[in-house]
């Protein structure tokens, strides 16, 4: 019995009924190497919170602190981000195919994602958006019961972030993404 173990047992019984993964779904934890994805460090933690039944909400693309300096290469665009830690952008086909692989990994285990930590603190809204559409294609493709319409709308205000900035909410609508 772990200790990870035993904080999920009190959250448990405390009540607790969602948990927020973040780093062990990060491209940083499973997508290192180009195509090459290790999931057993993220199924172990995955499948303890699925033990007490618990919903999980996935946190996909973020990098944390140092988001471009943990990079490697070949997820590197040649844009710079105008966000206000700096860096490259993330290349928008990697993101995506690390998306498609994380969802189809875990379909049936996660029900909610969330496309980014804190965006605001990587891209300005206009670099944003494109990974927001992409992120949606790539969770519908990966799995399509994510995005019935019961979900679909908590997803993208999710995605949105509510700090983010209101021109992007505008933005996300008038491009069909939401009502």
């Amino acid at each position: 019995f772990d200790t990870f173990e035993k904080y999920l047992e009190i959250a448990a019984k405390t009540g607790f009924k969602s948990a927020r993964v973040f780093n062990v779904l990060s491209p940083n934890a499973v997508a290192m190497e180009k195509d090459n994805y290790k999931f057993a460090d993220a199924d172990y933690i995955i499948d303890k919170i699925l033990k007490y039944k618990f919903d999980i909400l996935g946190v996909l693309g973020s990098w944390g602190i140092g988001m471009f300096d943990r990079m490697p290469d070949y997820w590197k665009s040649d844009k710079k981000a105008a966000g206000r830690l700096g860096g490259y952008l993330p290349d928008i086909d990697e993101y995506e195919k690390y998306i498609e692989k994380v969802v189809s990994h875990y379909r049936g285990k996660i029900k909610h994602y969330e496309g980014w930590n804190e965006p605001n603190r990587f891209f300005s809204p206009e670099e944003f958006m494109p990974y927001v559409k992409v992120a949606y294609k790539a969770i519908k493709k990966a799995d399509p019961r994510l995005l019935s319409s019961e979900s679909a709308r908590p997803l993208i205000s999710i995605m949105m972030f509510l700090d983010f900035s209101k021109p992007c909410r505008i933005k996300a609508r008038t491009n069909g993404l939401t009502k």
